[in-house]
């Protein structure tokens, strides 16, 4: 029996997701068993359950995240997209993450259907993955000839930027959090969603 050990963040519905694609993946695999962290702890990592473990399904958020898997010699699948694909080329570090451009692109298709032709796109200022969204879908409205807006914010969405925004507008959030953040700026200013500004966030 291969004992996996589970390191993601749940907070979110991105590490939910890969959960449950985990999952999914493990009902194929009768010989897979799981050592999950507790649910609640006040420790800000679980490293100690890499004794005995086979593997580890993890996010790796930086190089000094991924040291104690390679102290431990423990194989270990990154899902988190927090570092540059070049990054983790340079980790060694085996990662299973999302096509960001192709994120971009999904959304994109999806509004033009709807007869969206503004466009707008908030997400995090440095971070690789948010930038590569922001420009693939920049570039999508580049070829059509649409207009095309976006912000880039480290704690939440800006009131103006959002009251400066088109109605109707097509708005992509990097993810679930700028996404709620959005949200709360067009409650605070009356703006209506999705009537004037629609908005989706694919994790």
């Amino acid at each position: 029996m291969k004992r996996i050990a589970i390191h993601l963040d749940f907070a979110g519905g991105y590490g939910r997701g890969v959960l449950r694609g985990v999952m999914r993946f493990a009902n194929l695999r009768p010989d897979w068993e799981f050592l999950m962290p507790p649910l609640y702890s006040l420790k800000s990592s679980a490293r100690h359950e890499l004794t005995g473990a086979d593997g580890v399904v993890a996010m790796i958020h930086s190089p000094r995240s991924l040291a104690p898997y390679v102290r431990a010699r423990v194989p270990v699948v990154n899902t988190a997209r927090t570092l540059s694909t070049d990054e983790l080329r340079k980790l060694r570090a085996p990662s299973i993450i999302p096509d960001d451009a192709e994120v971009a692109r999904l959304a994109y298709a999806y509004f033009s259907e709807k007869g969206f032709r503004d466009f707008a796109f908030c997400g995090h200022p440095t971070a690789a993955w948010s930038r590569v969204r922001c420009a693939a879908l920049e570039d999508c409205c580049r070829r059509d000839g649409r207009s095309f807006t976006s912000v880039a914010a480290l704690d939440r969405v800006p009131d103006r930027w959002a009251r400066a925004l088109p109605r109707p507008c097509a708005v992509l959030a990097a993810n679930d959090r700028y996404a709620w953040s959005l949200i709360d700026a067009c409650r605070e200013n009356n703006i209506a969603v999705p009537e004037e500004l629609s908005l989706i966030h694919i994790s």
